[in-house]
């Protein structure tokens, strides 16, 4: 999926994320900011923002941790802000400053598969 979203590739992130919304712990994204949540195909279009709005964006890992059927991956978002930024509240005007947001992803395992 990272390889998928790091292309910037929405019609082949659709079909995993279709089938991974089948699941018990569905792929999602929230906007802690707003609460807003994106599930299933609403992935694509934030991938696609993202995409303009930092299209050097790279990923740094940090660490992996697993626990049972459970796997975090430490790492930080890394991009320069070289596009319009499509924000709820309005759209952010490309400001050339760089970012690194640390986060990290948090997947379920079943069968050996996410």
């Amino acid at each position: 999926m990272i390889a998928v979203v790091e292309q910037r590739d929405v019609p082949a992130a659709g079909q995993p994320v279709q089938e991974l919304e089948q699941r018990p712990w569905p792929l999602r994204e929230l906007n802690e900011a707003d609460g807003t949540e994106y599930r299933g195909e609403n992935l694509g279009g934030v991938v696609m923002d993202a995409a303009e709005a930092f299209p050097d964006m790279h990923r740094e890992l940090y660490g992996f941790y697993v626990s049972g059927d459970v796997v975090v991956v430490e790492l930080s978002l890394n991009a320069t802000h070289k596009g319009p930024l499509r924000m709820p509240g309005g759209t952010i005007k490309a400001t050339g400053k760089e970012i690194h947001t640390p986060c990290c992803d948090v997947w379920r395992l079943k069968d050996g598969k996410i």
